[in-house]
């Protein structure tokens, strides 16, 4: 996927893809109104650091999300 730069307008949100190099997400679709959401991520399901280590990030994993 190429490069995405921009503002995101106030009022908005962009939403990622958990498979961010390889998704259909926000970057194709565009900006979320704030309105448009319903709930809220409580939780980090699983979080993989591939520019380090290649592998999940442990101290991560179902950490809460304030």
């Amino acid at each position: 996927m190429a490069p995405f730069v921009g503002d995101v307008p106030p009022g908005h949100y962009l939403m990622m893809g958990d498979n961010r190099d390889n998704s259909d997400d926000g970057r194709d679709w565009g900006y979320v109104p704030e309105e448009n959401l319903v709930g809220r991520a409580t939780r980090i399901w699983f979080n993989w650091d591939l520019r380090r280590s290649g592998g999940p990030l442990w101290s991560r994993v179902g950490s809460a999300i304030p």
